[in-house]
């Protein structure tokens, strides 16, 4: 286990500035930590780790993941809404990063539509799923012939071995 990176003193100066409880993360330790994790996977061309939103819903750290390349795991409406906000400000930032005012309005417009547009087809989505998981419960009613889309109609044989009696 590593020293922590303060003293006595210093933890004592910042709960009396900060009200507890609250969390002190490592980012130099989480940045190395999906270096590594990204190092060890290296084999596998493509390879992309998608953090759990729902693990730690924190924007801090949802940026500094996605900094390392990252991408989101989101299961809840909540987790698609931080997403999309850690999304705009990286669409912002890449758009202040050319220095000049119209490439800061093209990115950030074209982003920030695109990430409108996620967020509303993330709206139908999970709105339907919600109607599924309430409502398919009450009105199905077995019977009826079992779908089977793009079925190949393929007969199958079962061989059994019969004993010979003698």
């Amino acid at each position: 286990m590593r020293p922590l990176p303060f003293t006595k003193e210093q933890m004592e100066r910042i709960t009396k500035e900060y009200p507890t409880p609250f969390h002190i993360y490592d980012e130099k330790g989480i940045r190395e930590n999906v270096r590594r994790l990204q190092r060890a996977f290296a084999w596998n061309r493509g390879f992309r780790e998608y953090f759990a939103v729902k693990a730690l819903p924190n924007p801090v750290i949802m940026k500094i993941l996605h900094e390392e390349g990252c991408g989101m795991d989101c299961s809840s409406l909540t987790e698609l809404m931080l997403s999309g906000a850690v999304l705009a400000q990286v669409f912002n930032m890449l758009g202040a990063s050319t220095g000049n005012i119209v490439g800061f309005i093209v990115i950030s417009l074209v982003g920030n539509t695109l990430n409108l547009a996620l967020n509303l087809l993330g709206c139908y989505v999970h709105d339907m799923r919600l109607q599924f998981l309430e409502f398919f419960g009450r009105f199905y009613k077995e019977g009826g012939k079992a779908y089977r889309p793009l079925r190949l109609q393929a007969k199958h044989v079962e061989i059994i071995k019969e004993e010979n009696e003698s």
